[in-house]
């Protein structure tokens, strides 16, 4: 057993994914959406991590996301992820929050930069689950911790950093 999967039998954590999107379904499996989320566990390390036992992932069309950017963000287009955050509750089961994927977005960037789809998808999901953890790259050093992170963990997967001048999020 791998150190990442270790850690995920400690957290112990559920993945719930909605496919609203039939696309999706050759693209990301609960198995694979699990191997990328510990990989980011793993590397963020438990002891900074906010607890959580479940996690959402939504794996949606770009008129779908745009539809929640709009009415979230007030941006009117289709965006590669959203991440919200879940509501706390004392005492009940820790909903970290959801993950919203855009099919045609991650799809057109990935060729745009002359990545894999599926490295592109493994990037984001860990960009997302990451603000879900309450990271941000609203200022330039918020930026280098997370893309830190984010490094650290496709590496941790065998793949190569997504940031460099031309290649950014």
């Amino acid at each position: 057993m791998s150190a990442a999967q270790k850690m995920s039998a400690m957290i112990n954590y559920h993945i719930d994914i909605c496919v609203r999107d039939e696309r999706w379904n050759e693209e990301l499996s609960e198995s694979q959406a699990r191997t990328i989320i510990d990989a980011a566990i793993e590397v963020m390390g438990e002891q900074t991590m906010t607890p959580f036992n479940e996690i959402s992932l939504a794996l949606l069309s770009d008129a779908q996301i745009s539809a929640l950017n709009a009415e979230f963000r007030g941006q009117n287009k289709p965006t590669n992820v959203l991440s919200f955050p879940a509501l706390q509750i004392p005492g009940a089961q820790i909903m970290l929050g959801d993950i919203a994927l855009a099919f045609e977005t991650i799809q057109a960037e990935a060729q745009a930069r002359n990545l894999a789809f599926a490295d592109h998808i493994c990037h984001l999901l860990i960009h997302g689950f990451y603000h879900l953890q309450n990271l941000d790259h609203q200022n330039e050093a918020q930026a280098e911790i997370m893309e830190a992170l984010e490094i650290r963990a496709l590496k941790h997967l065998g793949l190569a950093a997504p940031y460099d001048k031309d290649n950014t999020l």
